[in-house]
């Protein structure tokens, strides 16, 4: 697909604009403005809708939807072979998200390469890999770019190659993880440990406190429980191994975390919410 084609296709065919904001002032220094002055700052406004995305300085570079688009078929296109799996944007067109799914042997799940570049000047251009569990839907995405955002330019060339390298060399280590994880099996103290990590429940915890709702709340109980039943699922399903326990929490933060009204697609929490914390801990757990 061109960029036009997945613009189109994506419903990203709009653009933003820079706009001045303006802040009251004191009745006493009315201006040629009313009694509003320029505040310095910048808001990043959709075209279509003229919605405010995010707020910037002068200085501070907007980039279109196009040329996020065309930056990250720069980086799929240095891939021997590739596939446009989607794009969309998240929480109104604050980031955009565009991804590609990457072929190879594995039957137990896919592979992508994602890059996500933000309108309202949170972030720039970053990029990494997910894979999908095909038996249950899992996903789980891992940033490459950590330190290594493109920041925002007129130029849409990008170092392509050089990004792309970083991300082949992520996507032969996971790989790699995943067929050691399903051959290494955990005790009951392994899914301990890592409930106790990924809830972030007290170093020490006796029996006692816990049970007494004297340490940890009957809210953050119940979401324990919830996360024990995940595991003992996909472990069950998957073997009492590295892999089934990580698929564990994984399950929980695609399937038990839901903020359908802002992120149907559930893709904005598994990249930069609470739930992409959780299954960072899990994968480092799992590899440490």
């Amino acid at each position: 697909m061109t960029v036009k084609e997945i613009l189109s296709a994506s419903q990203l065919d709009w653009e933003v604009e820079k706009v001045p904001l303006y802040s009251a002032c004191p009745e006493s220094h009315f201006n040629m403005h009313g009694n509003w002055s320029e505040s310095g700052y910048y808001g990043i406004r959709r075209k279509d809708n003229l919605e405010i995305l995010g707020v910037c300085t002068k200085q501070y570079q907007e980039t279109q939807n196009e040329q996020i688009i065309e930056r990250a078929l720069q980086i799929a296109k240095s891939f021997d072979i590739y596939e446009f799996h989607k794009a969309l944007a998240l929480n109104g067109g604050k980031k955009i998200f565009v991804q590609f799914k990457i072929p190879h042997s594995k039957e137990e799940y896919d592979r992508y390469i994602f890059v996500v570049d933000s309108n309202d000047g949170s972030i720039g251009l970053s990029y990494g890999i997910s894979n999908t569990v095909l038996s249950c839907a899992n996903q789980l995405y891992l940033f490459a770019s950590k330190g290594k955002t493109v920041k925002h330019t007129k130029s849409i060339n990008i170092k392509a190659d050089d990004i792309a390298r970083d991300i082949s060399g992520q996507l032969i280590h996971t790989d790699n993880t995943i067929a050691y994880l399903k051959n290494v099996g955990i005790s009951d103290q392994a899914v301990r440990n890592i409930v106790k990590d990924v809830m972030k429940l007290p170093v020490y915890i006796n029996e006692v406190e816990y049970n007494d709702n004297k340490v940890v709340s009957k809210k953050t109980k119940n979401k324990v429980d919830k996360l024990l039943d995940c595991i003992a699922k996909e472990t069950t399903e998957k073997g009492d191994t590295l892999w089934g326990l990580l698929n564990g929490v994984t399950y929980y933060t695609n399937h038990e975390i839901k903020n359908m009204d802002r992120d149907p697609d559930g893709i904005e929490k598994l990249l930069f919410s609470n739930a992409n914390k959780m299954n960072q801990i899990a994968w480092n757990y799992v590899n440490s």
